[in-house]
């Protein structure tokens, strides 16, 4: 007589797979939100910040895991952990839910375009056609190269106002404008090597700062990153005329950083009534976070900034629609 051996039932093979799967999320959104908090004390810490709407998208997912197994204590942790990142990520999400609710208008070609080029970018038949269509009043390029300069400069005759430094490395610099360029000025922000540009629009006596702040892959890049916000910062708050900042600032409206810039500005980012326009890195791969801005007065005339397509570079670039001149 063989004896009988009862045998406990096992889960279905996707719910063994799901739930460390699921806690595996938890603990990932989790830590990552905690060291977010520590963004102004840390370099490394701030690098957590720039990504915060992937954390908020985690507990969303995880609210809803949680509400349907009943794991209510987990669900208020869960919940209590993402309202730093909703405080910040919130604001730019609110306008796909009310661009739903409303009709668009017909946008107008933008008069400002901002191009990161990549120094390693050798696209550049993209990125003329991508302008000459566009037609833009004033282009801003950074990343700007001997290589770039030596196919740009003929291409864009039509903008005979121009400004430019080009570099071997990154960090080359260059604005092309249809009207003149007046009170042109090489910026200091305190780190060699690096070119920032101020210049006045003659046509709307708009000061326009173009920049490219260094990626703060490391301590020492992120105090020079922040010198340079420091510095231009203080540039910006000593104007008395309408300013727009556009470029590369390395940095996301979720860091600490970049709201002590508006706050000691008084400039407003004007990316966020369109909600993210997300520019970094132009991939497939779906970590995309916004580090190219327009930061502008109210007064500026800025009226729409969109994300423009993949024209080869690793940024997406920006263009900015302004109110008539005059």
């Amino acid at each position: 007589m063989r004896a009988r051996i009862d045998r406990k039932p096992t889960a279905p093979r996707p719910r063994r797979v799901a739930r460390p799967l699921l806690w595996l999320i938890f603990v990932a959104a989790s830590l990552a939100s905690l060291i977010s908090l520590a963004a102004d004390w840390s370099w490394f810490a701030d690098l957590f910040a720039h990504f915060r709407l992937y954390y908020l998208l985690a507990q969303g997912l995880l609210v809803v895991a949680f509400l349907n197994t009943r794991r209510y204590a987990w669900l208020v942790l869960t919940v209590l952990l993402a309202v730093p990142n909703a405080w910040y990520v919130g604001p730019y999400l609110l306008p796909l839910f009310t661009a739903a609710a409303q009709d668009t208008p017909a946008r107008e070609g933008p008069q400002l375009v901002t191009v990161n080029l990549s120094y390693r970018n050798g696209e550049s038949g993209q990125v003329i056609a991508y302008l000459d269509r566009l037609q833009p009043d004033v282009i801003v390029l950074s990343e700007y190269t001997p290589a770039w300069h030596a196919v740009l400069e003929p291409a864009l005759s039509a903008w005979p106002h121009r400004a430019v430094r080009a570099r071997v490395t990154p960090f080359g610099m260059a604005i092309y404008s249809r009207a003149p360029l007046r009170d042109v000025e090489w910026l200091d922000l305190g780190v060699p090597g690096t070119d920032n540009l101020r210049v006045v629009l003659e046509d709307r006596g708009l000061e326009v700062y173009a920049v490219h702040l260094t990626p703060p892959m490391s301590r020492q890049l992120a105090r020079d990153r922040n010198r340079q916000l420091a510095v231009l910062g203080r540039m910006l708050a000593r104007s008395s005329r309408p300013r727009l900042v556009t470029g590369d600032l390395n940095l996301t409206p979720f860091s600490p950083h970049f709201g002590r810039l508006l706050d000691n500005t008084g400039l407003r980012d004007a990316r966020k009534p369109q909600g993210l326009q997300i520019t970094w890195p132009a991939l497939p791969v779906p970590v995309w976070i916004p580090i190219d801005h327009v930061l502008a007065d109210s007064s500026a005339g800025v009226l729409d900034v969109r994300t423009g397509p993949d024209i080869g570079s690793d940024h997406f670039p920006l263009e900015i629609t302004l109110a008539p001149a005059g």
